[in-house]
């Protein structure tokens, strides 16, 4: 009971702690207002890689990764991925930026809908209300 106890409130502390930094985003971009949406971006991209790869070696996975690179269908999967993400924080910097702030934050709302919408329209994805993470 102990460790079921200190696991929900580990969850409760990493919970709180995403929406902590899920809300303070827009005031740290609205910070970088003089730095280009672009720009700001490409740093997210370029500093990215060196934090996988630090992550990556520490779990031992690195020829995970060399696996995936080869495999060119999953190379150009994850190219198209990267660029959706890409885009997708490419429009939410611009959109606080211009001070569409309640908008983007609506976009982040309805996006996992549209995307579990999508999965159920285009992948055949089945709805149910059993949650993968509890145990029943």
């Amino acid at each position: 009971m102990s460790s079921a106890l200190s696991s929900s409130r580990i969850g409760l502390v990493q919970a709180l702690t995403a929406c902590i930094f899920w809300g303070l985003m827009p005031v740290y971009f609205k910070l970088l207002q003089n730095v280009g949406a672009l720009e700001v971006v490409a740093h997210r991209i370029v500093w990215s890689v060196p934090l996988l790869l630090v992550i990556l070696y520490f779990r031992k996975n690195l020829v995970g990764l060399a696996s995936a690179l080869a495999d060119r269908r999953l190379r150009l999967a994850m190219l198209a991925s990267a660029s959706l993400i890409a885009a997708n924080w490419l429009i939410y910097v611009w959109a606080v930026h211009e001070d569409h702030i309640l908008a983007a934050s609506l976009g982040y709302f309805i996006s996992p809908l549209l995307s579990v919408l999508m999965g159920r329209l285009f992948l055949g994805e089945k709805l149910s209300r059993k949650s993968g993470s509890r145990s029943q």
